[in-house]
């Protein structure tokens, strides 16, 4: 794996399964860019602040937080194929039946919010079994390459999601925005069903007990003590919070960036989100090539680092071309991090609790968001100028984070294995 890494390529050389699991989050994220960017207008629009978007925002992280303790357990003891195939098909099923309860322009704002909140219900399971299920399929530096076309895929979705949404909120009611996202989420379990069955042997315990209370707790109990020996690994969950951090600040201020930076001009909505996307989008190309050149380390380091400064340029600049250069050094050094954050905490973790580290970087990342949106909602009332310098500086405490524990994780029991086993 020498050569520079091509998507498309990389795409074709994958397994089955994993083609299939690509076209699932590549459909699914179409839908996804759809009901975000039409959730986050309308509400802009209807209330003129950060408010009803960021409300949206904490109430997702508040389910997440309270679900996390269950998905996780749930997931580890059951087969992860099954859970996303159900996650995603549910998820499309009740979509299509809230919209024949709120299609009209008086309960618009409410049927946006239930649909938002529906979606984000399921979500903790989807997230948790697609952890587990994406390092089930590929291992080593076969994962590193799913992982760095998933992000690929993940931010062409995204693409087309806000060319998609453009459209919509420009020529239709924005409920057919959320029609269309349920279409995808019943066309990616489609293709998530065609995935052959994984290696489950290690449930087959866990699957014969029922799902109670005093299962869960007993669960996540033995989870918590292993993770006393794997200090390594929780500090690095701990730590790869701040690049999901990033894309839920970014997605929160894009359209507040237009009304005050760009004089309200929807056109560059497209530019901004599609630069973020093109950015992740063609760095995929190059991440394994500097990870060889410089080191896991350094390459995440330094990514996280370039985040941290485009922030804070952001709140000193208006030029349109300079905020689009941003935002694709934003869209690429996030691909980097993440992909990198996630191959490691996927290689680092057994098969029996990979849905329970999904769902602890969830949990630590609905703690850090259910204290920091509440202060960032705040500030942008006062300057949205200091809000990204506010933003910048949590970024920046993160980069802190991976310097002073490069020898807890970097130089761990567990990441010299994973360099021998290369």
């Amino acid at each position: 794996m020498k050569r520079l890494l091509n998507p498309l390529n990389d795409f074709m050389t994958l397994s089955r399964n994993s083609k299939f699991l690509l076209l699932s989050v590549l459909i699914s994220n179409i839908g996804n860019g759809i009901q975000l960017l039409t959730v986050g207008k309308v509400l802009y629009d209807k209330t003129g602040s950060l408010g009803a978007f960021g409300f949206v925002i904490l109430s997702e992280q508040l389910i997440k937080f309270i679900l996390q303790l269950f998905s996780g357990s749930y997931v580890d003891s059951r087969n992860p194929r099954n859970v996303i195939i159900a996650s995603d098909a549910i998820r499309g099923i009740i979509l299509l039946l809230l919209l024949f309860c709120f299609w009209s322009n008086d309960w618009m704002i409410i049927g946006l919010i239930v649909t938002t909140l529906v979606i984000n219900t399921v979500k903790p399971f989807y997230n948790a079994s697609l952890f587990a299920v994406s390092s089930r399929i590929e291992e080593g530096d076969e994962l590193l390459k799913l992982n760095i076309v998933f992000g690929t895929f993940l931010q062409i979705g995204q693409l087309l999601g806000s060319g998609i949404a453009s459209i919509v909120l420009m020529w239709l009611n924005p409920l057919w925005g959320v029609f269309i996202n349920a279409l995808t989420f019943l066309l990616s379990a489609f293709f998530l069903n065609c995935i052959t069955k994984i290696d489950v042997h290690h449930g087959k315990e866990n699957q014969k007990k029922k799902i109670t209370l005093t299962f869960f707790l007993q669960d996540w109990k033995e989870f918590i003590k292993k993770l006393r020996h794997k200090q390594a690994l929780f500090v690095l969950v701990l730590l790869s919070c701040g690049d999901f951090f990033m894309v839920n600040v970014i997605n929160l201020l894009t359209i507040p960036i237009i009304n005050n930076k760009l004089s309200g001009h929807y056109n560059w909505l497209f530019l901004l989100d599609g630069g973020f996307a093109l950015g992740a989008s063609v760095f995929s190309l190059y991440v394994y090539k500097i990870k060889q050149k410089i080191g896991v380390y350094r390459t995440i380091l330094l990514s996280i680092l370039i985040q941290a400064t485009s922030f804070a340029l952001i709140s000193v600049t208006y030029s349109l071309i300079i905020m689009t250069i941003l935002f694709i050094l934003l869209g690429a050094t996030n691909a980097s991090s993440i992909s990198l954050s996630m191959t490691l905490t996927q290689q680092f973790s057994e098969k029996e609790i990979k849905g329970k580290v999904s769902s602890l970087r969830q949990l630590a990342l609905s703690i850090i968001l259910l204290f920091s949106i509440p202060f960032i909602e705040k500030l942008y009332k006062i300057n949205l100028n200091a809000t990204f310098l506010l933003s910048s500086g949590i970024l920046f405490l993160f980069f802190l984070g991976h310097l002073l524990n490069k020898s807890l994780i970097f130089n761990s029991r567990e990441f010299n294995n994973l360099k021998t086993n290369e």
